[in-house]
């Protein structure tokens, strides 16, 4: 079966995984030949698999079946050295970052070419349900620090300029 890519560079697997298609059509794309390491080639994606899509959008169902049920690598890195676990940590996926981590085995304190981990991002991003989940439940290093030496806790605080004045907020 010839599959061909989209003008954003992206296979009809990588496609379906991001809309949350039927498992039943996705199992059904493995099975007629899809290649479940096919990358996008262009765009902010460059790089990410059909579980990197499905991750991004917190679709847990095809994560689970993509891992479980076809083979897919839970710990391939897209462009940036990011694994899909990043990508749903980002987007405060819990349920995703879980079942990742937990019955997939991801790698929870993988880190990408910066030396991000997951528990930087979703700390980042502010999602303190996910921050908790990593750190708890999935037993993320929260003591981790990227290249530049900061720490999850550190990522976590952000600068808003108010008129002259500058805040600081920490979660």
């Amino acid at each position: 079966m010839a599959l061909v890519e989209d003008t954003l560079g992206e296979m009809s697997l990588m496609r379906q995984a991001a809309l949350g298609a039927a498992l039943a059509a996705i199992i059904l794309l493995v099975n007629a030949g899809a290649d479940l390491r096919a990358v996008d080639s262009q765009g902010g994606t460059e790089g990410a698999t059909a579980m990197h899509h499905a991750a991004q959008v917190g679709h847990t169902a095809t994560v689970l079946a993509l891992a479980q049920e076809c083979g897919a690598d839970v710990n391939a890195v897209d462009k940036k050295g990011q694994p899909a676990l990043m990508l749903a940590a980002r987007g405060g996926h819990t349920a995703t970052v879980v079942a990742l981590v937990k019955e997939c085995v991801a790698d929870v304190n993988a880190a990408d070419k910066n030396g991000f981990v997951a528990l930087m991002f979703a700390a980042e991003s502010g999602h303190m349900g996910t921050v908790v989940a990593l750190a708890q439940q999935c037993g993320a290093d929260v003591n981790a620090a990227n290249a530049t030496r900061r720490m999850a806790s550190q990522r976590s605080c952000s600068r808003r300029k108010t008129g002259t004045r500058q805040q600081w907020s920490c979660w």
